[in-house]
């Protein structure tokens, strides 16, 4: 369970504590209010009784109030004893709504610093792959229109390089629009996405792709799922790119309380220092920690010449 989900348990009973002293305050008060009637009604009769039997009605009366008067002061005890605790429930809860404050402050941190990384790694993919594409065609083009009078063939030539490589951007960019938000998601839902996601893998690398899906999408806000399929996507890619593997698994399952994310690869593995190092070859899964943060989730990484295996665990809010 994440250190967010602990505070906000740690918080509901808290809360649930101060409700319950309270009732208990609460009847302890409505029983005194009626000990001190009792006792009131209790005089009066026996002031009335006096005159035919005064010695035996005032033992009979002192007997009854005494008993009234006890049980009164053992409820004001009481009650003072609830009142006390309900002041060191009251300065708890105020205690964690500041710890909630504080954290809910670095969730927003947190939030700016992963929309800032999203734009690093979009700024890095642009510059590394398509401005240079778009730099190159530039020159062919020029390099062609050199030939355009003395050599049509190779003038023509060269542009049907340029008609091809231009296509290559397009589609460059098309990935990059579908990386920042899949056009279907909106359209079909998590699931096709989904679907479409592991086929379009499944034809596109050298990975043999296998998954199992066992959960109930409809509980779940979009949001969360497209968090989620973020995840997967992210989480693949990098397997794809890194792990030099020939098998890809990914396992995607509801377990008590947690939604349970498995996704595996027979490759090289890497160590944990990589996952720090500055040149971002991982930087993926940095991104992958950080989304999950987001959804109060665990993120669990094993690696090794055998291949790596990344788990995640998210909460499932209940109502």
């Amino acid at each position: 369970m994440s250190e967010k989900s602990k505070i906000k348990n740690v918080y509901l009973n808290y809360l649930k504590e101060k409700s319950e002293l309270e009732e208990l305050i609460l009847e302890c008060g409505r029983e005194l209010e009626q000990l001190e009637e009792k006792i009131s009604l209790d005089k009066d009769s026996y002031n009335k009784l006096r005159i035919f039997s005064p010695r035996q009605n005032m033992r009979l009366e002192e007997d009854v109030i005494k008993e009234s008067k006890e049980r009164s002061d053992e409820l004001i005890e009481k009650m003072n004893s609830y009142k006390r605790k309900l002041s060191e429930v009251e300065n708890n809860i105020k205690a964690i709504e500041q710890i909630r404050e504080k954290v809910k402050a670095q969730s927003g941190v947190e939030i700016l610093s992963m929309n800032e990384n999203d734009r690093k790694r979009i700024a890095r993919d642009l510059h590394d792959s398509i401005i240079q594409n778009m730099v190159y065609l530039i020159h062919k083009v020029e390099y062609a229109s050199k030939f355009i009078d003395q050599d049509p063939t190779r003038a023509k030539l060269e542009l049907n390089i340029v008609t091809k490589n231009l296509k290559d951007v397009i589609q460059e960019m098309r990935d990059l629009v579908y990386d920042l938000h899949p056009m279907n998601f909106d359209d079909l839902g998590f699931e096709t996405t989904l679907m479409d996601f592991f086929s379009n893998v499944s034809h596109t690398s050298s990975m043999e792709v296998s998954y199992e899906i066992q959960m109930k999408y409809e509980q779940y806000n979009q949001l969360i799922l497209i968090t989620l399929f973020r995840i997967i996507q992210e989480c693949c890619n990098n397997a794809i790119k890194h792990s030099k593997g020939k098998k890809l698994s990914v396992l995607l399952k509801e377990e008590k309380e947690f939604l349970i994310l498995k996704v595996q690869d027979d490759g090289t593995g890497f160590s944990e220092s990589d996952l720090e190092d500055k040149d971002m070859k991982h930087f993926g899964l940095k991104i992958v920690q950080e989304r999950v943060s987001f959804l109060s989730g665990n993120f669990y990484i094993n690696s090794s010449e055998e291949g790596t295996v990344i788990k995640i665990e998210i909460p499932i809010e209940s109502d």
